[in-house]
């Protein structure tokens, strides 16, 4: 058959293959064999990954993943002398509601934006809604964390 590669081998001696073509198809084996030698020859074996690195390659690819879809930590503390309610966080992808905050507490939420982030606060606080501008930065990461401060005068701030 023409164009058939592996009849072509059986019709033909493996000398007449240019060595490109011996190595390309691995008809190099028979051919050693013909010739009397060792068919395990680097040049006649086919590339494999060392087994060695395959859970290095693993772990690397795991890491990585679990690097990028972690969830941040928004903490908001409530530094003013009155009662929060309805405190959220908001961001890209995202929007958490912590609830009531008394004077002096802190809430906490988890969350997942997508890729890089400004964070918003909102609550209500002596029955005047309030809404800060974008105050901390996040990523898709677990190794993010802002936490927000509610002073006195009901302004947001990130805390160092």
């Amino acid at each position: 058959m023409v164009g058939d590669d592996l009849s072509i081998a059986r019709v033909m001696p493996s000398s007449a293959y240019p060595a490109l073509c011996r190595d390309r198809f691995h008809f190099a084996p028979t051919a050693t064999k013909e010739r009397g030698a060792n068919p395990r020859t680097a040049a006649n074996r086919p590339m494999k990954l060392p087994m060695h690195r395959v859970p290095i390659l693993v772990l690397v690819g795991l890491l990585t993943v679990a690097a990028c879809t972690g969830r941040a930590s928004v903490t908001i503390r409530n530094g003013s002398g009155a009662q929060l309610q309805d405190v959220r966080v908001e961001g890209r992808c995202f929007a958490e509601k912590i609830g009531y905050l008394p004077p002096g507490a802190a809430g906490s939420v988890r969350v997942k934006p997508c890729g890089e982030s400004g964070v918003f606060a909102k609550f209500t606080a002596v029955g005047i809604a309030h809404e800060a501008p974008e105050v901390g930065y996040i990523e898709a990461n677990s190794s993010y964390s802002v936490t927000l401060v509610i002073g006195p005068d009901f302004t947001v701030r990130e805390s160092p």
